[in-house]
């Protein structure tokens, strides 16, 4: 809608849309593609996986917008994507699939290598092998076995204990630290 007056809508409605729009542009920045891939940007998008609104917005400017992979800090040294050797970084997302209780799904990223669905792994932050069995690509409430992943592809992952701090699987001891 380019023109909220001639959108048709009540004038409580009107009213309250121009309000959610002005505090839209107070609080929000402008889109800048630049900012956005140096990480100082984040761009905020409106939707409902439920609903599936906005889900096919997301995702078609999520391939135009995200970066490539690209080298990450790991303690001491720097994982780069071109790296033989699996890395990757877990992280975990509210679910609230289950509205009993406050559920979290861990998910890895793979930096570097190639991860294979049973291949064993040391926790770097716990220096704990582990073999992640369980390795699903989860969409809405679709669930699909994940045997590969490469450079910048995500999973579901489990077992693989998580805390607040970075968790880096890796298959390499010396990139443990």
């Amino acid at each position: 809608v380019s023109d909220l007056d001639a959108a048709g809508l009540d004038t409580a409605t009107t009213a309250r849309a121009r309000e959610e729009l002005e505090l839209l542009d107070v609080a929000g920045s402008s889109f800048d593609p630049e900012e956005i891939s140096a990480g100082a940007l984040t761009p905020v998008y409106f939707g409902s996986a439920v609903r599936n609104f906005g889900v096919e917005l997301l995702l078609n400017a999520l391939i135009e917008v995200a970066p490539p992979p690209a080298p990450r800090r790991a303690g001491d040294r720097e994982v780069r994507p071109e790296d033989p050797s699996f890395a990757g970084f877990i992280f975990k997302i509210q679910a609230n699939m289950d509205p009993r209780h406050r559920d979290r799904l861990a998910f890895l990223r793979v930096c570097s290598g190639r991860f294979e669905r049973g291949m064993p792994v040391i926790n770097t932050r716990t220096g704990d092998r582990v073999r992640l069995t369980s390795s699903q690509r989860v969409f809405g409430r679709e669930r699909e076995v994940v045997d590969e992943a490469r450079v910048g592809s995500s999973a579901r992952v489990s077992p693989m204990r998580t805390s607040e701090r970075p968790t880096i699987p890796t298959t390499s001891p010396g990139q443990a630290s």
